[in-house]
């Protein structure tokens, strides 16, 4: 009775233990917005990131806040914190040197402070005019200095300025101009008592924290400078330029020590140094390269699976290399093997569209970055990774009707097919199968007939292309409109095919004459999105225009008009029993609609701009949208 007594309480705290753990890495769920329950995917990094003092953390910039990891090297990353309060997407942040501050600027004009801990917010400091573009904490950690970018839209002008502040109290001490263009990096001497500027108009300064004086140092760099670091002995100052060189100065004499000419190919994109100074790794479109900074001599490449390289961080210890590509992951390299380390993934770009499998126990979501993404939608975990070696922007995903087949289409031009039901117990890579239908435009929007035989896809030729969706070939070529096809869908019953045009037109086919047998008109800007009530009577269209309309399909009537100003709606999706419809717009928002009276229900705010796909799930009980911020926000309904 004491075995079974001990055996039943070794079990009960067992499953304690992994129940709380899985609680405790649930960060879909953490910083939610109201009325969200779940959040998939963590955000488009939108800026740069940082390490810690100590090189046991990186803090990672993106569209919904600063992602805080822990890095040690004898670990895998793991999400520690995420620090939200920016009302738009976070562009810099960086460790105070004690490491107990975080200090951050974003594209909402403030600068924040933040409790490296507890990751409580401290300060928000205001007064920059524009978006901030650069921050440096002074080496005893008391002043802050922080810039902006230049902004001119033909009625305002928002001049670059440096803002320096007292990070105890956070009080504005005084602002410095000299730059006629953003500046786009700060950097602190080692005494505190000189700060050094770079900006896009192709000049380096330097400024007398004391007397606040101006030195101009005369770079010689002919692009913008996108880099400027002092070395770990005070006495060099780096410079990094699009123009693909990297100078090496004397800090006290201001004479060009040294000169890297990076490859010409392809621009320098991004400059660190590591903490001894002796390295210099640069990034371009192709691989990240390191240099003796003593003697300019290229040292090694380190080939990324990724490209155009666009940030580039060492850690404190310098065992670290962190860089970012196209792809939005963070990888991790290990300097003294010189090979990968780890990657910090689940970062995507844009969400331009999802789908949700015909269980609902699967949802899809593809956008700006090199792989679509499938989501366990009861546990919020990434389940697997569509990769199929993209190199540009994925616009619509789909599953077929027996979920077999998940097809996905953008600016590559070619429609590619995955296995829709393969049974995984952990995160994997899927590559597509071998068959493709290739198509001579962008792919706009993509759409299978409800008995999968069809596949629809609509493009920026202004043409509809059928295709038999199990041959992989093409069947039919629709032309009707005179301007881009941006939505396709067939009715319930198969027999009609809906396309949506930038011409501000909707043509309703015969599927069986492949003939136009309507033209819907009342939209004044073009159609972004188009779908079918549940019963096949209705079709709602979405536009640019503020509007979407209820069409009765028998009389091809406007039967409702749902919109008010400013909304410019880019999607709608109706719920399961047609009593409701869904819609994203340009501002971010989600809203509910009454398809009876067009009475709004309610309204969701949660994405930080251009909500570019809504879904019903299959059972109607929540809705998912994806943002331009680079996540899918599921939502319970009122």
């Amino acid at each position: 009775m004491m075995n079974l007594t001990r055996i039943s309480l070794a079990f009960i705290i067992i499953i304690s233990f992994i129940i709380f753990n899985v609680n405790a890495d649930d960060f879909s769920t953490w910083e939610l917005p109201e009325d969200a329950v779940m959040r998939l995917g963590k955000s488009r990094i939108s800026g740069n990131f940082a390490f810690s003092p100590d090189s046991n953390q990186l803090a990672v910039a993106t569209e919904i806040g600063i992602w805080i990891y822990d890095v040690r090297l004898d670990n895998k990353p793991k999400e520690l914190m995420l620090l939200t309060g920016h009302q738009n997407g976070v562009k810099r942040v960086v460790f105070s040197p004690d490491g107990k501050t975080i200090v951050s600027g974003g594209s909402d004009h403030t600068i924040r402070l933040w409790d490296a801990e507890t990751g409580e917010q401290v300060f928000t400091m205001e007064g920059h005019p524009w978006i901030i573009s650069a921050l440096a904490v002074s080496p005893d950690g008391r002043t802050l200095a922080s810039a902006n970018e230049h902004y001119e839209d033909g009625t305002r002008i928002f001049e670059s300025e440096i803002r320096l502040w007292n990070v105890d109290n956070g009080q504005h001490i005084t602002t410095l101009k000299g730059h006629t263009d953003t500046i786009t990096s700060l950097s602190f001497s080692i005494d505190g008592k000189t700060l050094v500027s770079g900006g896009e108009d192709n000049v380096v300064l330097l400024w007398n924290i004391e007397t606040e004086q101006m030195i101009p140092l005369y770079a010689e760099h002919d692009k913008s400078v996108n880099f400027v670091e002092y070395t770990s002995d005070g006495n060099s100052l780096i410079t990094g330029s699009w123009d693909n060189t990297v100078k090496v100065w004397d800090a006290k004499l201001g004479y060009n020590k040294l000169t890297i000419e990076v490859n010409p190919l392809f621009d320098l994109s991004i400059v660190a140094v590591s903490p001894n100074s002796k390295t210099i790794a640069t990034g371009d479109y192709e691989s990240i390269k390191l240099w003796n900074s003593e003697t300019g001599k290229f040292k090694t490449t380190i080939m990324s699976n990724d490209y155009n390289i666009s940030t580039l961080s060492f850690s404190p210890d310098g065992k670290i290399l962190a860089s970012k590509g196209f792809g939005d992951s963070v990888m991790l390299w290990d300097l003294e093997k010189l090979k990968h380390k780890s990657t910090i993934d689940g970062h995507s770009g844009s969400v331009y569209s999802i789908a949700y499998s015909p269980d609902g126990k699967t949802l899809a979501s593809v956008g700006r970055g090199r792989a679509g993404l499938l989501w366990d939608t009861r546990t919020g975990q990434n389940k697997a990774a569509l990769k199929g070696n993209f190199t540009s922007v994925l616009t619509s995903v789909v599953y077929s009707p027996d979920g077999d087949t998940i097809a996905t289409g953008g600016k590559m031009k070619r429609v590619l097919f995955w296995e829709g039901r393969k049974r995984v117990l952990q995160t994997y890579s899927r590559k597509p199968k071998s068959e493709k239908i290739q198509t001579r435009d962008n792919i706009n929007s993509i759409s299978y007939s409800p008995d999968g035989v069809t596949l629809a896809i609509g493009l920026s030729d202004n043409t509809v292309r059928l295709c038999n969706a199990k041959l992989k070939k093409e069947r039919s070529k629709l032309v009707a409109h005179t301007d881009s096809v941006t939505s396709v869908d067939f009715s319930p019953d198969g027999t009609i095919l809906a396309s949506g045009s930038q011409d501000t037109k909707i043509s309703l086919w015969n599927l069986h004459t492949k003939e136009p047998v309507a033209r819907l008109e009342g939209h004044k800007k073009g159609i972004t999105s188009i779908k079918f009530s549940p019963d096949g009577t209705t079709l709602a269209s979405a536009s640019a225009d503020n509007h979407v309309f209820l069409w009765n399909v028998e009389s091809e009537d406007i039967k409702l008009k749902i919109g008010e100003n400013n909304l410019q709606f880019l999607s709608v999706s109706f719920s399961p029993d047609g009593s409701k419809i869904v819609t994203g717009d340009r501002r971010g928002i989600v809203q509910l609609w009454n398809t009876t009276t067009g009475n709004l229900i309610h309204t969701y705010k949660g994405h930080s701009q251009d909500a570019n796909t809504v879904k019903f799930s299959p059972d109607g009980k929540t809705i998912a949208s994806g943002g331009f911020e680079g996540t899918v926000l599921v939502w319970n309904l009122p």
